[in-house]
């Protein structure tokens, strides 16, 4: 009986423990506003025409994405196929939506970046540059539209 008590407790720790971390890793409380951090999986890719394929976290394609002002934003490498991310920039002649990054999260695989809390209403056209795991460099033009 002291057992089966001692079980639930446990379980009912690590559930709130989990979801206290999760809700921490998706949002991050920044003053009195709720800062919210958007992410793209890049999940596939064609070595052929330089496409990548990007998903929001709910499976969505992603070729085309919507942000808020402010949020912080980051592309999470999920594809086999896909080596490295070597570079994330606007194109030239573009609005750049970010007051910091995107750059390479550590040592990670991984990129990063905040939009500019000022950038409501903006566009930015940009270029994931890209290299196949046979080491071939490619480019890739997803768009960002801050709401």
């Amino acid at each position: 009986m002291k057992f089966a008590l001692i079980k639930k407790q446990t379980t009912m720790a690590c559930i709130l423990l989990f979801l206290t971390l999760f809700t921490a890793c998706h949002n991050h409380l920044v003053g009195n506003e709720t800062l919210s951090i958007e992410v793209i999986k890049i999940t596939g890719s064609d070595s052929t025409t330089g496409q990548l394929t990007l998903e929001d976290i709910n499976g969505r394609p992603a070729d085309v994405f919507s942000i808020s002002p402010g949020a912080k934003m980051q592309w999470l490498l999920k594809a086999e196929t896909v080596k490295d991310i070597t570079n994330i920039y606007a194109k030239p002649d573009n609005p750049n939506v970010f007051s910091h990054g995107p750059r390479r999260r550590g040592n990670s695989v991984n990129w990063g970046g905040q939009i500019d809390s000022q950038a409501t209403g903006k566009e930015e056209n940009y270029n994931i540059d890209w290299t196949d795991k046979a080491g071939n460099p490619h480019t890739f033009d997803p768009k960002i539209q801050v709401k």
